[in-house]
C-alpha cells in the first residue's frame, strides 16, 4: 500500500480537521522535508535573504528588494552598498532540496566594486547563506549555473598585472562545490570524460521529463566539431540544442533524439560553429514547450564553455 493511501485510511478514522492536521504532520515526518522546502528559492525570497559579508561588523546583512545600504561608519557620508546580481537554482548539498547560488556586487565606499559568490541553502523553508567567496574587483560576471552540485561562474577578468581602469576582457570559468558549509574551488576540468562514473541512463532515473548533459563539462574548452552527450526523456523523444556566444547570438543549433514515452535514453550530437575569437559561450540543451506555457516548465540545461576560435 502506498504511503498516500495509508495516510488517507488513517485520516478517515478521525474527525475532519484533526485528520487533516494529522496527515500533514505525518507526511512531513515521513519525508523529512516540509512542503515549503520543496519549492525552489524564488527571486523574491533571494531579494530579502540574510547574506554573509566581510564589509559589515556583524558579518551579515539582510537585503531589502535585493539591496542593502548603510553608512560605512556612524556619521559617515560614505555608504556600504550591496546589490544582488545573478542567481541560479540547484541542489548544492545532495539532500534533494533545491538551493541557490547568487552573485552580489559590494561597494564599501571606495572605488572598488567587489563580486562575491554565495551558496544559499534552503533549510526549513528559509534561506541560509552557508558560505561566500570573493571573485574579483571590477570584473564582469556573464553567467552562473548549477549542475550536479557544481557551481560554474562565467566571467571576464583582466590580464595579470593590468590596471583596474582596463576593461575586463579575458574569459574565465571558475567552478565551485559546497563541502560541508564551505565553498571549495575546483581545479580546471580537462577534456577527458570519466566513463567509469557515467550516468546510468535507465529507469532508475526519476519518472519525469529530463534533459541531462554529461559531456562536455561546465568550464571545458572546446573546438568546433566537439561532441555532446547526455540522457533525456522528452515529448516524442525530441531534444533541441543551440550554442550562443557571450552576446547571446546563436552560433549553431539543431535537433537530436533521446528517450521518450518508453523511458530515458542517451543522446549525442556534434556542434560545428564559426567564431573569429576564443570566447565564452553557452550550450543550451532543452525540450521544447509543447504546452505553450500551460504545463510544467520543460527541462533545460545551460553549460558554460570556452570555445576556441574556428579556422
Amino acid at each position: 500500500m502506498s504511503r498516500r493511501h495509508w495516510i488517507r485510511r488513517v485520516a478517515s478514522r478521525m474527525a475532519a480537521m484533526g485528520a487533516l492536521l494529522f496527515a500533514a504532520t505525518l507526511l512531513a515526518s515521513c519525508d523529512g522535508i516540509a512542503d515549503n522546502d520543496l519549492a525552489a528559492p524564488d527571486r523574491v525570497s533571494l531579494e530579502r535573504a540574510t547574506i554573509l559579508t566581510e564589509h559589515a561588523d556583524a558579518g551579515t546583512v539582510t537585503l531589502e528588494d535585493g539591496e542593502f545600504r548603510a553608512p560605512v561608519a556612524p556619521g559617515s557620508a560614505s555608504e556600504l552598498e550591496i546589490r544582488l546580481s545573478q542567481s541560479a537554482v540547484g541542489d548544492l548539498d545532495g539532500n534533494g532540496i533545491t538551493d541557490a547560488a547568487a552573485i552580489t556586487v559590494e561597494n564599501a565606499g571606495g572605488s572598488g566594486n567587489f563580486r562575491y559568490l554565495h551558496a544559499l541553502l534552503k533549510e526549513e523553508g528559509e534561506i541560509h547563506d552557508a558560505d561566500a567567496v570573493f571573485l574579483g574587483d571590477r570584473i564582469r560576471v556573464l553567467g552562473l549555473s548549477i549542475h550536479d552540485g557544481v557551481i560554474a561562474v562565467a566571467l571576464l577578468d583582466r590580464p595579470p598585472g593590468a590596471p583596474y581602469a582596463e576593461a575586463p576582457s579575458v574569459p574565465v570559468i571558475r567552478t565551485f562545490r559546497l563541502v560541508g558549509e564551505s565553498l571549495e574551488e575546483l581545479e580546471p576540468v580537462s577534456a577527458e570524460v570519466d566513463t567509469a562514473s557515467a550516468l546510468a541512463c535507465d529507469d532508475s532515473l526519476p519518472d519525469a521529463s529530463l534533459v541531462i548533459v554529461t559531456s562536455p563539462a561546465a568550464g571545458e574548452e572546446v573546438a568546433s566539431g566537439f561532441e555532446v552527450g547526455g540522457c533525456s526523456r522528452t515529448h516524442e523523444s525530441n531534444v533541441v540544442w543551440r550554442l550562443l556566444d557571450r552576446t547571446g547570438e546563436v552560433l549553431a543549433g539543431g535537433f537530436t533524439s533521446g528517450g521518450g514515452f518508453d523511458g530515458p535514453a542517451p543522446f549525442a550530437f556534434t556542434v560545428e560553429y564559426a567564431s573569429g575569437e576564443r570566447q565564452l559561450a553557452y550550450l543550451e540543451v532543452f525540450e521544447g514547450d509543447v504546452s505553450d506555457g500551460e504545463g510544467y516548465p520543460p527541462p533545460r540545461v545551460v553549460v558554460p564553455l570556452l570555445i576556441a576560435a574556428s579556422e
